[in-house]
């Protein structure tokens, strides 16, 4: 169901027959990664940023999920840098995601750091 699903919405945004909206996006993302597909997902979030929509808190997190699955730790300091210069402030599961990619990559200093951040926010 959830392939039927991602097809459909796809195919309804290539036919603008659903209005584009950060939301619209960000919910094909969460479908890939329910289906564990993180790279059509980070497919999906280039397509909504070459739109110029605004970016959401939902989506970001749905970003960094995907990165994180990719193994691509850099990318998901990259992102939060993003989001903080697009005035996106971190929420709990931001945080959470962030504090668990590090302990995935054995980066425990930075674990740290973000939990003093996460304190201080």
């Amino acid at each position: 169901r959830l392939e039927m699903a991602t097809e459909v919405l796809e195919q309804m945004l290539s036919e603008d027959a659903v209005a584009r909206t950060a939301g619209t996006y960000t919910m094909l993302m969460t479908a890939y990664m329910r289906k564990n597909q993180w790279e059509q997902a980070l497919g999906v979030y280039n397509e909504l940023k070459a739109t110029g929509l605004k970016t959401s808190l939902h989506t970001y997190n749905v970003l960094i999920a995907a990165h994180q699955a990719g193994r691509q730790w850099e990318a998901v300091e990259a992102v939060v840098l993003e989001m903080r210069s697009k005035g996106v402030s971190p929420n709990a599961m931001t945080y959470t995601a962030l504090v668990t990619g590090c302990a995935q990559s054995r980066r425990v200093r930075r674990a740290r750091e973000l939990l003093q951040e996460m304190e201080a926010d």
